[in-house]
């Protein structure tokens, strides 16, 4: 019995769903849990992004066989993964290593957002590139949770939703033709210290609480952004933390 055969909940997927779960198996197998054990040895935290970290080789490797464009469509050039597909493919993933498996999922958000939104310009200026890259240089942090705020973002039945006491600490506000955004995110934003776009969660209208929020895709290297040294994790080195906004 090969070592990626277990029992299914649905023992009827495609033959093309098959070779997806050996493919991503083997390069989970082969790649990323060989990775992952030797980022839990760094004693030193910042070692993990350093340029010689184990995390590199793989995370290329990851990105020169597509897997960051699991969530962009196909007509972008993307996997396209859905459904059952891309449960099979994050699944196989995690098997080899957890944080690898959230590092790629989350290093598409972005990208997979704007490809999303129909939005041409944001497609040719921010998909495209990510999706044509080999090099893991392009990577996306889903930037949500704020030293007091977390998945309440997503609390929307209830009056607590628009309440304008409860609202987001990242704000944005109109400076002409700009946008200025000030305030922190929480240190455990997943990929935050290798990320060099963030999809960040944002208040627009704190008046409107939770309700007056939104969405922008933000690059990293924009000026006042800063970034601290990754958290000293137990485990899961692969999708580093740590993004304060300023």
């Amino acid at each position: 019995m090969a070592d990626f055969d277990y029992l299914e909940l649905d023992i009827h997927i495609t033959p093309e769903q098959k070779a997806l779960k050996a493919q991503v198996h083997a390069f989970a197998r082969d790649v990323l849990r060989p990775a992952a054990i030797a980022l839990d040895k760094l004693a030193d935290p910042a070692r993990v992004i350093a340029a010689d970290s184990p995390l590199w080789p793989a995370q290329r490797a990851a990105y020169a066989g597509g897997f960051h464009t699991a969530l962009i469509p196909v007509e972008q050039g993307g996997l396209g993964l859905s459904g059952l597909s891309l449960h099979i493919a994050l699944e196989e993933l995690g098997w080899g290593s957890a944080d690898f498996a959230a590092n790629l999922a989350v290093a598409g958000m972005p990208f997979a957002w704007a490809a999303k939104s129909g939005n041409a310009a944001l497609i040719e200026e921010f998909v495209r590139p990510f999706v044509a890259d080999r090099a893991a240089r392009w990577i996306g942090c889903w930037s949500i949770t704020e030293p007091n705020h977390g998945s309440d973002h997503f609390l929307t039945q209830g009056p607590q939703f628009t309440d304008p006491a409860i609202h987001g600490e990242v704000t944005l506000r109109r400076a002409g033709d700009d946008y200025v955004i000030n305030g922190s995110k929480s240190k455990w934003v997943s990929n935050g210290t290798l990320a060099t776009h963030a999809l960040l969660y944002l208040t627009l209208d704190a008046g409107q609480g939770m309700a007056g929020g939104g969405v922008a895709l933000v690059p990293l290297d924009l000026p006042g952004v800063s970034k601290g040294a990754p958290l000293d994790k137990m485990g899961q080195r692969a999708q580093p933390g740590r993004m304060p906004l300023s």
